[in-house]
């Protein structure tokens, strides 16, 4: 398997287990991405994970994933939000 279809493989997981990702209000271009069902949430810059899989040495994970393909929209939505408050 390739590193894009490892990626896509990541993303999907995630899609499929319903991640949610929310900014991390305490540090700046960090993420939380949480699995409902299993209650767990990790803290992502998408570059590194505080996951079972980033502690294994693997790169790839679905939190990465998520944060990498969903961070810059809710960065941009919180700036656009922030200049229509003012």
């Amino acid at each position: 398997m390739t590193t894009t279809e490892r990626w896509d493989a990541a993303l999907t997981r995630a899609l499929a287990d319903h991640c949610e990702i929310e900014r991390d209000r305490r540090y700046a271009g960090w993420y939380k991405v949480s699995n409902p069902a299993s209650g767990m949430a990790y803290l992502t810059d998408g570059r590194t994970c505080g996951c079972a899989a980033a502690d294994h040495g693997d790169a790839i994970c679905k939190h990465r994933a998520l944060a990498l393909a969903m961070g810059p929209a809710l960065d941009l939505a919180a700036e656009l939000l922030g200049r229509t408050a003012s």
